[in-house]
């Protein structure tokens, strides 16, 4: 049999300190001991504040991402319906048009919301670069997901932009072909 041991001598009791021990140890007061605790306390809590604080921001900014994806969806569905449209027949096309239409009114009710969200962005950095933390990490964060997000989205608008003009020119000059043909047959 192995030799029995005594109680302290090893184990998780050898790492303890008692309140008491701990003080004489770090030549400190009692009052000071409780003021570093609350201190201490105090650093967690504000830590807790800052580490929500940014988890909202990156939730907001993920937020916006995730629409802005959607619109580039829908900006690219909208180009291929394009196609379509402009390939079809007139008769065929009625239902293209109607899908269209309500990709364009999803795609501007998207924009607006992404843009309220970046507006909301973009009041909060005013907010903040006016206040106390003008140097924060936190501030920087905001600032880069609003650059990002903005450029992104006005990026995606542009090429929704040139889409449309672009259709309504293939329009234009299929209602010319069909005039022509029109025309022709009239007269012959």
């Amino acid at each position: 049999m192995g030799r029995k041991k005594k109680k302290g001598e090893s184990g998780l009791a050898t790492t303890y300190y008692s309140r008491s021990q701990a003080m004489r140890k770090l030549q400190i007061s009692m009052p000071e001991f409780r003021l570093e605790e609350f201190r201490r306390r105090n650093k967690e809590i504000e830590e807790d504040e800052n580490e929500y604080e940014e988890d909202v921001v990156l939730l907001e900014a993920s937020e916006l991402n995730r629409k802005v994806d959607v619109i580039e969806l829908k900006v690219n569905e909208v180009r291929h319906l394009q196609d379509e449209i402009v390939t079809q027949s007139p008769i065929r096309s009625e239902d293209l048009k109607e899908r269209h239409a309500k990709l364009l009114a999803e795609i501007k009710e998207l924009s607006q919301t992404v843009q309220k969200g970046l507006k909301r962005f973009r009041d909060d950095i005013k907010r903040d670069e006016l206040g106390l933390e003008r140097n924060s990490v936190e501030l920087r964060i905001k600032k880069s997901h609003f650059f990002a997000l903005n450029c992104k989205l006005k990026d995606i608008m542009s090429v929704y932009i040139q889409l449309e003009e672009q259709h309504k020119e293939k329009c234009k000059d299929m209602i010319k072909r069909q005039l022509k043909i029109g025309s022709i047959t009239i007269i012959v």
